[in-house]
């Protein structure tokens, strides 16, 4: 008898340890799943927020192109009086050039807002890129893009440019084209700075992901999530990457982690008690 007794003693043990294991997989199961659920709500919301910016950058440059348009027809004081209000206006531009059938310098001004790019190299190292870009623009018959290029400043730092090169045509003959170059760093703020949420960095970069240019600061959290959005010019393509970093030292960020843990404690708890219930039991009856 009392053989039997020790074992299906054994056996409660058993059962007992067996359920409290799986109780505890299940509940680490659902910290995990609530870990990745809320890693797929940031996910979801960097890239529909990568999405918004790429289209207010395509909408800012398509702007920006049909501004440039209007200076085909002026020439002289007219040119420069329009092409200076332009730039004024729009701080991604820093240089407007006027040039001729064959890509010769008719008309040159700078923006106000910082000094002459070109001041320390000289625009004729960076020819080779009008050239591809005009060239581009006549194949494509419409305007066209360059690759970025870094010139270096006076102040020892430098810029990341791009050409904007857009033919300008009279009776099916091109007669001359207009060249806008674009700040990299301050085409992101121009056109995505008042967009881009708090603890949250904008870039460009290649397809390596070298970076070209970047605003914000993706903030101190220990995970870091990216989006990418191709930014497709004609004669370029550029990568817009979005970073955020999430994950503080909170012990609860959010509340679906709060009420997991609250519910895994509430579980062990109950068990605790089923436990010390039973072996009382056992008790009483031996």
């Amino acid at each position: 008898m009392s053989a039997r007794l020790a074992r299906l003693m054994r056996n409660r043990g058993l059962l007992w340890t067996l359920l409290v294991l799986l109780v505890a997989a299940l509940l680490i199961l659902l910290v995990w799943l609530a870990g990745r659920y809320e890693a797929s709500a940031v996910q979801s919301r960097l890239e529909a927020d990568a999405a918004d910016l790429a289209n207010a950058m395509r909408n800012g440059l398509s702007r920006n192109q049909r501004s440039l348009q209007a200076l085909h027809s002026e020439r002289g004081s007219a040119w420069q009086a329009q092409a200076a209000e332009l730039l004024l206006q729009r701080r991604d531009l820093v240089r407007l050039e006027s040039r001729d059938a064959e890509l010769g310098l008719r008309q040159v001004l700078s923006t106000p807002h910082r000094p002459d790019v070109f001041s320390r190299m000289g625009r004729q190292e960076t020819q080779a890129d009008v050239n591809l870009a005009c060239s581009g623009a006549l194949r494509f018959n419409g305007s066209a893009y360059s690759t970025s290029y870094f010139v270096p400043q006076t102040d020892g730092l430098g810029l990341e440019l791009m050409d904007l090169c857009l033919p300008h045509s009279v009776a099916g003959e091109v007669v001359g084209f207009t060249v806008a170059t674009y700040s990299l760093s301050d085409l992101l703020a121009e056109w995505t700075a008042a967009r881009l949420g708090r603890g949250q960095a904008l870039a460009f970069t290649e397809a390596d992901g070298t970076r070209l240019a970047i605003i914000g600061s993706p903030g101190n959290g220990q995970q870091l999530y990216t989006a990418q959005q191709l930014l497709d010019l004609p004669g370029n393509t550029l990568v817009l990457r979005l970073e955020s970093r999430q994950g503080t030292t909170d012990l609860f960020p959010n509340l679906l982690s709060a009420l997991v843990t609250a519910m895994t404690l509430a579980l062990g708890a109950v068990l605790v008690l089923l436990v010390r219930d039973m072996r009382r039991r056992q008790k009483v009856e031996n």
